[in-house]
């Protein structure tokens, strides 16, 4: 709302920011499959054997290219800087607020199991049952 009152045209700045967002997204995911890759164990149902590494790369330059393909041109300055701008909030609450949380326990996946005291808050349940 606050974008929306500073800029007259919000809505067609976030809907150009829209791919901009879904390629650092991708390009995410292939960064960390490639930095994981060797810890992941190898699937009998899939598994790109030795076209993993040019697949990748391949995949990158992609990324790299659409990136750049939604943000170079002048009439998608905008578009680029609220994508900028949202990156940059999303990157400082994860660092700042979830990161830590996560590490603790506090968050995420050891909230959906049950194991954390946390958990038992969320649910009702006491040390005494």
């Amino acid at each position: 709302m606050v974008f929306a009152a500073a800029e007259g045209n919000a809505y067609v700045d976030l809907i150009g920011a829209t791919p901009v967002f879904a390629s650092i997204v991708y390009l995410l995911i292939v960064v960390a499959y490639g930095m994981r890759r060797s810890t992941i164990v190898p699937s009998k149902a899939f598994d790109l054997g030795r076209w993993a590494a040019p697949l990748i790369g391949l995949s990158l330059i992609w990324e790299v290219y659409l990136i750049l393909d939604f943000t170079l041109p002048s009439i998608f300055h905008a578009a680029a800087e609220v994508a900028v701008g949202a990156e940059i909030v999303a990157a400082l609450w994860y660092f700042l607020g979830l990161r830590g949380r996560l590490r603790r326990g506090e968050a995420g996946q050891a909230l959906s199991k049950g194991k954390q005291a946390g958990a038992q808050v969320l649910t009702g349940a006491s040390d005494a049952s």
